[in-house]
């Protein structure tokens, strides 16, 4: 090979490996720039792990601070309104003022109250004998109340980050009923015969009516005590005063009107008699009371089934010290007819007086159970039943070596409603 095909040669093995330099070259660079960008992509992953981890670590805290003060952790769907209020009450400092008032019907239970009436016999010879009413009392009327109603209202207060609450109501209700009786006739004449006759005709008529009224009244002021703060099930232990005062009072009416005729007129002062009458009235005002305070202590709570419901209760008692009253008064007007007679017989009106008054202890328990529905988390209504007693409360007579006392008590459905703010 002569020197110009030797360095052809040459050249053409230069080129080649020029060229194959230049295309590994190439290569290099496209390998570098895969890799940066995958260092990248893999950066922005560690990253992002990074932050899901930092995430789930706060969730977890979160989760353990919650437990520690009580409440339930956050949930992803929505909580109840009960749990929900829960959870905001153990997680605010902020106090929580509510108001609640409620009524319903009553029914009055209890001891019989019974009051004692003469009824006259106007076929018999004790139409003349009790001539003008009055005679001993031969009939009971029953007066025990039967229905009647109840209303109440009253608030709690809990103070901020604490689980300690004030509170206090007012509660008044009424019960009442009536009775009444008559009589009518005319003394048999073969019964008049007996007397010769002096007397050809006898008789009279009678009405008598009685009219019940009983109202009772307590007022409470108390501290109270969350037992289970922060969860949704609800119990408050309750101490405090109790003022409570009962009264029933009783109005009878008896009239009646008799009369007789004689066999022969009679002359008396002047004036010719044959045919007399008299018409009386008997007025009774009776009233039994009952005042007094003492110390109180209840529970009360609700515990939640479902998104919205609720079971609420309470209870409580109450020893009262204080005075059972017994007023009785007593007004007999007679108008006789010929007037003149009343100059004889004492006509006009009478009035009697009778009062007892003595000390007494009272035994108080309050009772009432319902179910709840929370419209929104700041408003409740409640539907339940309420019963109310007072043990010995009422004194029924006079006799102070024999006290007679009855007990009162009252029931019935009570609808509540109750907002806080």
């Amino acid at each position: 090979m002569n020197g110009k095909a030797r360095l052809a040669v040459l050249l053409a093995g230069a080129a080649a490996i020029a060229a194959s330099g230049v295309s590994a070259a190439s290569a290099q660079s496209d390998i570098e720039a895969r890799l940066a960008r995958l260092e990248r992509e893999n950066a922005a992953l560690v990253k992002e792990n990074a932050a899901l981890r930092e995430n789930q670590k706060l969730l977890r805290e979160n989760i353990e601070l919650r437990r520690d003060a009580g409440s339930p952790p956050v949930r992803a769907r929505p909580e109840s309104p009960a749990r929900a209020q829960a959870a905001d009450d153990a997680a605010s400092d902020a106090g929580r003022f509510q108001l609640w008032g409620e009524g319903g019907a009553s029914w009055s239970g209890g001891d019989p109250f019974q009051m004692p009436y003469n009824k006259i016999d106007f076929t018999g010879i004790g139409a003349l004998v009790g001539f003008g009413g009055g005679g001993a009392a031969n009939r009971l009327f029953d007066l025990t109340p039967t229905m009647g109603w109840d209303a109440a209202a009253g608030f709690d207060y809990r103070f901020a980050g604490l689980p300690w609450h004030v509170s206090g109501e007012f509660r008044y209700g009424q019960a009442g009923t009536r009775a009444s009786d008559a009589s009518a006739g005319a003394v048999d004449p073969a019964l008049l015969a007996l007397f010769g006759g002096m007397i050809t005709a006898a008789g009279g008529s009678q009405t008598i009516d009685a009219d019940y009224r009983e109202s009772r009244w307590q007022a409470d002021v108390a501290v109270g005590y969350d037992v289970f703060r922060g969860s949704s099930d609800t119990m408050q232990l309750k101490g405090g005063l109790r003022l409570a005062g009962l009264t029933g009072q009783t109005r009878l009416t008896d009239r009646s009107q008799s009369y007789f005729s004689l066999g022969a007129p009679q002359n008396i002062g002047g004036i010719v008699i044959q045919d007399v009458g008299v018409d009386t009235t008997t007025l009774v005002d009776q009233r039994s009371s009952f005042l007094g305070a003492g110390p109180r202590f209840g529970i009360e709570g609700s515990v939640p089934f479902g998104d919205r419901w609720g079971f609420d209760y309470l209870a409580d008692a109450a020893v009262l010290f204080g005075t059972q009253k017994l007023t009785s008064t007593s007004t007999v007007t007679a108008t006789y007819s010929p007037a003149v007679l009343a100059l004889l017989a004492g006509g006009g009106g009478n009035t009697t007086r009778v009062q007892d008054e003595r000390f007494a202890t009272v035994f108080n328990v309050n009772l009432q159970a319902g179910v709840s529905y929370r419209i929104n988390p700041n408003v409740k209504l409640s539907l339940g039943y309420r019963l109310d007693a007072y043990f010995n409360a009422l004194n029924t007579t006079f006799a102070p070596a024999l006290p007679d006392t009855i007990s009162r008590i009252s029931h019935g459905p009570r609808l509540r409603v109750t907002a806080q703010f």
